[in-house]
């Protein structure tokens, strides 16, 4: 059991990893802007288009999130990283600013893998027979929470306006 322990916080060390370095990489179009607009001769409106092609490929993440469905979240985590690599890569060949948007936008799509592949990774390997037992059951919990809440919400006559008695 305690080889999986290890295992796990290491998936979730990776996956910690691997958005730093996403984010990172968004950033890096904005800090090397001066060089690239002057070496490809863009205007500020161009360069406006290439940054809306990565928002509008980030925004695509509800695509991206099912074909890691289709996939498995392994496969699926494994081809966008491998994506995103080669997308970073062809960014050195980019000779105008049509094809450096759309390398952008393609970016932006692989990026998008992060956020449903990182937040359905950890839960995984999560075994239940391996989660520790609590001497309260859950349901007591919630029960003395509720309790909680309706006695606030009796205090209070107008809640919508937070007025208390």
């Amino acid at each position: 059991m305690r080889r999986f322990m290890g295992l796990r916080w290491l998936t979730i060390g990776l996956i910690m990893l691997g958005a730093l370095v996403n984010f990172l990489s968004r950033q890096t179009l904005s800090i090397a802007a001066p060089i690239v607009i002057a070496n490809l001769h863009i205007t500020t409106q161009q360069y406006g288009w290439i940054t809306s092609a990565f928002q509008g490929g980030i925004m695509l993440q509800p695509v991206v999130g099912y074909v890691i469905d289709i996939l498995g979240v392994k496969s699926g985590f494994a081809l966008f990283a491998f994506l995103w690599s080669v997308i970073c890569m062809a960014h050195g060949l980019a000779s105008n600013w049509q094809i450096l948007a759309g390398l952008r936008g393609l970016l932006g799509f692989a990026e998008g893998a992060f956020s449903p592949g990182g937040l359905k990774q950890p839960p995984q390997p999560l075994v239940l027979k391996s989660r520790k037992k609590t001497n309260r059951p859950a349901g007591r919990k919630r029960l003395a929470l509720r309790r909680m809440f309706m006695r606030w919400e009796r205090s209070c006559t107008n809640c919508s306006r937070g007025v208390r008695r």
